[in-house]
């Protein structure tokens, strides 16, 4: 049975964004043009994009009429933003556009982002219950994690799937020529079993992570840096990053999945750090230590630092040190959940090839 296509909306001024996205087959385009009196009609649409060439002022006009239209308030709005418009990232996030794909379109990077906006049934819901904005920020961040987290499982899931295929074709060649022995047979199924158990242990870690119900409660501060790194091999391991860890078990009262959001964005961050300063030999050391009442858990890299005279501004909300992607919103809700929720301190100081981010949490 054919998967039902995503329906996407697609508003530009000329036919060279649609045409690439027309070579997707599993996204039905409607397209619009900037000047339609409606961008919907009685479609059941999942995504709008908006490209930005018609210019500052009515890429910022369209963005409010789409979300003052109730027929298409509701659904998730992405920009298509050439690097020349970057500027209007803070503008067009406070119209409503939960991200930006910036301009030429990387596929293999853009299809899990906006997979991951469909995927996700509940978003406007949460939006529109949401009350603080703080809270609408953290929902944003960790939507924002989510086409990264897709696009790891799709990576861990590449070898035993691998692995699957090659037993089993043993396993058909034996019983062609008739040489498949009983034996054989069951340690070849206990390595099926074996990597069957593996990928579903991976589907429920992130299964874990997208769980919307906050639960505070007594856990093993440990025990979450470690559950983050699995969560983040695929980067760690394809990027040749050099891992380093020393970890002491500490009982702190908090959210787990919050906690491992906070954790994957600092690693985000080196791991965007690392590429853009292109450094070769990649480190990250992660310490865990209790020091009277309190939990410090310190990430240092050597990415390369962040300029002494923007460190500071690192936690502001849409602030960023990236040139050409990133929203700023990461950072921002790391600090907002370990201060406002957990009664913490993060903090961020340069080493010498590097940052170092600082996390003082209460102990039980």
């Amino acid at each position: 049975m054919r998967s039902k296509k995503k329906k996407i909306v697609i508003i530009e001024k000329e036919n060279e964004v649609s045409k690439d996205f027309k070579n997707l087959d599993h996204f039905l385009l409607i397209k619009r043009e900037f000047n339609d009196k409606e961008f919907i009609n009685d479609e059941m649409v999942d995504l709008i994009l908006l490209d930005d060439s018609a210019g500052e002022e009515k890429t910022i006009e369209l963005c409010q009429k789409i979300k003052s239209n109730p027929k298409t308030s509701n659904l998730p709005l992405i920009i298509l933003l050439s690097k020349e418009n970057l500027h209007l990232r803070d503008k067009l996030l406070d119209e409503g556009v939960v991200d930006f794909i910036i301009k030429p379109i990387n596929f293999r990077v853009a299809i899990p982002r906006i997979d991951a906006y469909i995927s996700v049934g509940k978003f406007n819901e949460l939006l529109e219950e949401s009350k603080k904005g703080d809270e609408l920020l953290q929902t944003r961040s960790k939507f924002l994690i989510m086409g990264e987290m897709l696009e790891m499982i799709t990576h861990q899931w590449k070898q035993p799937l691998t692995t699957l295929n090659i037993i089993s074709g043993s396993i058909k060649l034996s019983i062609k020529n008739n040489r498949l022995k009983y034996d054989t047979l069951i340690k070849k199924l206990n390595d099926l079993e074996q990597q069957i158990k593996y990928m579903n242990e991976t589907i429920h870690d992130f299964k874990t992570f997208f769980n919307n119900k906050k639960e505070l409660k007594e856990i093993n501060l440990k025990n979450i840096v470690e559950k983050a790194l699995k969560l983040s091999s695929h980067f760690f391991k394809n990027s040749m990053v050099e891992l380093s860890t020393d970890l002491e078990s500490s009982f702190i009262m908090a959210d787990e999945n919050e906690l491992i959001q906070v954790l994957l964005n600092i690693f985000n961050n080196s791991r965007d750090a690392f590429i853009e300063n292109d450094i070769k030999d990649k480190k990250i050391t992660i310490s865990l230590k209790e020091e009277g009442t309190f939990a410090y858990l310190k990430i240092a890299d050597n990415a390369g630092g962040i300029r002494d005279d923007i460190i500071s501004k690192v936690f502001e909300p849409h602030f960023s040190t990236k040139k050409d992607k990133g929203n700023g919103i990461g950072l921002y809700m790391s600090k907002v959940i370990i201060e406002n929720h957990l009664n913490g301190e993060i903090s961020a100081k340069n080493l010498e090839d590097g940052v170092e981010f600082s996390i003082k949490l209460p102990i039980l």
